[in-house]
């Protein structure tokens, strides 16, 4: 059964640990993202290797720059293996523009639906909206989603509270927004892939 807690940041995912390797830059993009970075993820410390960067724009405005990690230990050599993988995996969004949180809810929303037709998924987008509609993201702010392996999506949103959905499949649906059949563009999948 589907059900969407608030919890404490140590108690699923401890972001940006004390390592971090070298930055590499995002085409377009004054933003960099390390190419590998340590977390502490459900009590377990685990490395994760960048698998490539990109820059999200729609009709030639830049809204963020993304970079997608997957744990050193996981064997993935595909953007399909990458989507699936039930591993400790992150996508890392940097905002390029501010955007309210009625417009980020919508865009999850309306990104989610390109792989995964109503009814699937629809207490876990609902639970996402509230989520996001009651804040906003800054030009700068990080927007960090984890896969917590076989528990679901943590997300967090720098000086926000977390949030986790316990649901695989949803947090599945996530990573289907930009590697998925139908996906947010061919560009974005090719640079998030890149390191692969």
């Amino acid at each position: 059964m589907f059900r969407s807690v608030l919890i404490p940041l140590a108690a699923a995912v401890l972001l940006g640990g004390a390592y971090a390797g070298a930055p590499v830059a995002v085409p377009g993009s004054e933003t960099t993202f390390a190419d590998e970075v340590e977390a502490s993820v459900t009590g377990r410390t685990v490395r994760m290797r960048l698998t490539g960067t990109a820059l999200r724009a729609k009709r030639g405005v830049h809204a963020y720059a993304i970079a997608a990690y997957v744990s050193n230990e996981a064997e993935v050599h595909s953007a399909g293996e990458l989507a699936q993988a039930d591993v400790a995996k992150r996508l890392h969004l940097v905002m390029e523009r501010p955007v309210d949180g009625k417009s980020l809810a919508e865009a999850f929303r309306s990104a989610v639906r390109l792989n995964h037709d109503k009814p699937a998924f629809e207490a876990e987008i609902k639970s996402l909206e509230h989520y996001m509609r009651n804040m906003s993201a800054r030009k700068g702010e990080h927007l960090m989603m984890t896969h917590l392996p076989g528990i679901g999506l943590h997300i967090r949103v720098a000086g926000k509270v977390d949030f986790v959905i316990r649901s695989v499949g949803f947090s599945r649906a996530i990573w289907d927004i930009y590697l998925g059949e139908r996906n947010l563009g061919e560009s974005l999948k090719k640079g998030l892939t890149s390191r692969l």
